[in-house]
């Protein structure tokens, strides 16, 4: 016969109690402990990611920018950024303009920037002509992944004090001024400097044979007489023509770029060859390492690459010294830069001419 005795089943096996409310109520407790140690963590992360997120779509739309740019043969103003760059990145054009937390991007422009003419600013479409050299030509993309941007604060609009302040404005801080209950760490920037979108171009004819030329998609021109030149955007296709339109050569401008038209066909000035497009000190001494290591004629020996490189430096210097001083420009004859001018033409023709 089976035992029925208090805690235990008729089969013989002890009984199992359920939970009692007490129980129940410290697992409540110290689930709702365990919830309060993580959830900061995890909103955290979830902060930072957009952070991240933001931060590299910003990266996307100044990359973008500069690509359309290169396309289309224009900058354009800030109010139209995102409309001419989101089709470019596949993007929708509200997905350009807003961020992943629904605030509203914004593109402000440096208020002392210059392109086109003297008193011209953007939006700047390219012409024959070219640009005068581009002054202060910077964007700044301006999003916030926490509060919205300030009411005040809208595409193109801010003035040169508080343009600069945020150009230079430090990760995690609040512009001076602002009315914003926003966060310094939720303000992201991306800083676009197209100064170096444009590139300085020249051309001469100096026998007054009008030989002709045309810039991106614009139609050919006569030139006249002389020197001409200005600034273009980098990727533009030069084409270089006779005096009867026909074309000689094409180029697309990937730095600064001189051309000369001489016995009836054009060439190329001013390049340096085999030089980075910026040059710097290291790269001029490799090649005056060069200059004086290159063998000469067998048996002969001659010092004129060395009088070469100081007639150089002598022209640096004498030159800069007259810059400093406040001369005018160009020198003079009989001044010292067109002395050290003179000497370095001699040295070069003796390095010409020597065994």
């Amino acid at each position: 016969m089976k035992s029925k005795l208090p805690g235990l089943r008729v089969d013989g096996r002890p009984c199992q109690a359920g939970w009692t409310l007490i129980e129940f109520i410290g697992v409540l407790a110290l689930g709702a402990l365990l919830l309060g140690l993580v959830a900061p963590v995890f909103q955290q992360a979830l902060e930072d990611q957009a952070r991240e997120l933001e931060h590299a779509n910003l990266k996307s739309l100044g990359t973008g920018l500069r690509e359309v740019i290169a396309l289309n043969g224009q900058i354009p103003g800030p109010a139209e950024v995102f409309g001419l760059v989101a089709p470019h990145l596949g993007w929708r054009e509200e997905s350009a303009g807003t961020n992943s937390r629904g605030n509203a991007r914004v593109v402000l422009v440096d208020p002392n920037h210059r392109v086109g003419s003297i008193t011209s600013h953007l939006p700047y479409t390219q012409s024959a002509i070219g640009s005068v050299a581009p002054l202060r030509l910077r964007l700044l993309l301006v999003s916030s992944v926490g509060e919205p941007l300030p009411l005040g604060l809208t595409n193109g609009a801010l003035d040169e004090v508080a343009f600069q302040e945020l150009w230079n404005l430090e990760a995690g801080r609040v512009p001076t001024g602002w009315v914003w209950d926003g966060q310094g760490t939720d303000l992201l920037l991306e800083r676009v400097d197209l100064t170096d979108a444009l590139l300085p171009v020249s051309w001469s004819d100096p026998a007054d044979v009008h030989p002709r030329i045309s810039v991106g998609t614009n139609a050919s021109y006569s030139l006249s007489q002389g020197f001409h030149s200005g600034w273009y955007l980098r990727g533009t296709w030069v084409h270089l023509e006779d005096v009867f339109g026909q074309r000689q050569a094409s180029e697309c401008l990937s730095s600064p770029a001189s051309f000369r038209f001489e016995a009836g066909s054009w060439r190329r000035t001013g390049s340096w060859n085999g030089l980075s497009e910026n040059p710097g000190g290291a790269d001029f001494a490799a090649r005056a390492q060069r200059l004086l290591t290159l063998p000469g004629p067998a048996g002969e020996s001659s010092n004129a690459p060395v009088r070469l490189l100081s007639a150089m430096t002598n022209l640096t210097a004498a030159y800069e010294r007259w810059v400093t001083a406040g001369h005018v420009l160009p020198p003079p004859a009989g001044s010292e830069p067109e002395t050290a001018w003179q000497e370095l033409r001699q040295a070069a023709a003796e390095l010409v001419t020597s065994p």
